[in-house]
């Protein structure tokens, strides 16, 4: 595809690019008029077209992505990884956003201007729902391997203490409980996991549900008991590797 074409008048080239760089996709509203085959007309509706995939920044292809319409169906599956693993085989946003150099820094970065806290403010209970659920969206999503294996040392640093700090957040507010905490304890246990963290690689050795945590991004079918102590293992392996990294590199 050409990104930019000669103006006939002065020869100057025009960059095609230009109205979709710094643009959050806006999906086409959907009403389904035949009642076969409905829900594969809405996905199909809400693909991206190829030019914004390609001229889109990090920055917008990444919101367009969190914002994507059928997002929530992770919630239908059996686990919050087999629900992102439908949503990325049905929608051709994340593909490219992973495939992009700059990834993990913007989603870091829309990830640092999200406050738990809000919650509190919204009265309205699909509202709190909804903002809760984008917590989730962009966890889930930094929580993927094809992210979490690219980190660098600095970005493992960063993301670790933020999805601390957001815990701490969550823990004391009682509208998130366990479901709301899945998915930053996911993030954390990732990249202890992808970093060789040897405490806790001795944890995932030990603790069989650790191990399918890990995996399937999920704690439901487990006891509040094992749901805590999974939780402490990994804040306790968080707080330990950046303490003495901190040491390490003042």
């Amino acid at each position: 595809m050409l990104l930019c074409y000669c103006n006939k008048d002065n020869d100057n080239p025009i960059d095609i690019c230009s109205g979709f760089k710094n643009e959050v996709y806006k999906y086409p509203h959907f009403v389904c008029t035949d009642s076969i085959d409905c829900f594969q007309k809405h996905k199909e509706s809400l693909l991206l077209p190829e030019q914004y995939i390609k001229c889109s920044s990090t920055d917008s292809l990444s919101r367009t992505c969190l914002n994507y319409p059928l997002f929530s169906l992770i919630w239908v599956y059996s686990s919050l990884q087999e629900g992102f693993d439908h949503v990325i085989k049905i929608f051709n946003g994340f593909d490219e956003l992973f495939n992009r150099d700059d990834v993990n820094i913007e989603l870091i970065k829309i990830y640092q201007q999200m406050d738990p806290d809000s919650v509190n403010s919204i009265s309205e209970p699909v509202d709190r729902g909804e903002f809760m659920t984008q917590f989730t969206f962009i966890e889930i999503t930094l929580s993927q391997y094809q992210l979490i294996n690219k980190l660098t040392h600095e970005e493992v640093y960063l993301l670790l203490g933020l999805c601390l700090e957001q815990y701490y957040y969550k823990s004391n507010i009682s509208s998130f409980s366990w479901i709301g905490e899945m998915s930053i304890l996911a993030i954390m246990a990732r990249i202890l996991e992808s970093i060789n963290y040897e405490p806790f690689t001795s944890e995932i050795t030990e603790n069989p549900d650790l191990q399918y945590f890990i995996s399937v991004a999920d704690l439901a079918g487990l006891t509040i008991d094992k749901m805590e102590e999974i939780a402490q293992i990994i804040i306790t392996c968080s707080e330990n590797y950046l303490a003495e990294q901190k040491t390490t590199n003042p």
